[in-house]
């Protein structure tokens, strides 16, 4: 079964406040493209008791330096139609910074 994926407000902004290039973005919309399609496998449990939620990990290379590749964690709940992945939250950690 496949999902739609969607991206609340804040993670929109968030991703966006990181400046990533083109080659970045059209990676991390693939990711979440592929996650949609098949989810199982790709999810983790995650969260915390008070704000469940399923992890999805994302590894993105630089390719101008493969010591410099990124991590993006995005934290995905299941919309109440049980159709839509929501992205809830989402972290990056790129050498030695978590945003």
């Amino acid at each position: 079964m496949s999902y739609s994926v969607t991206l609340i407000e804040e993670v929109v902004r968030k991703i966006a406040g990181w400046d990533l290039d083109e080659r970045s973005i059209r990676a991390i919309l693939k990711g979440l493209d592929d996650l949609g399609a098949s989810p199982a496998g790709r999810l983790s449990r995650g969260g915390t008791l008070e704000n469940p939620a399923m992890d999805f990990d994302l590894i993105v290379p630089d390719p101008d330096d493969i010591d410099q590749d990124a991590l993006y964690l995005f934290w995905i709940k299941f919309s109440v139609d049980e159709e839509t992945l929501v992205v809830v939250g989402c972290q990056r950690l790129k050498g030695d910074t978590i945003d």
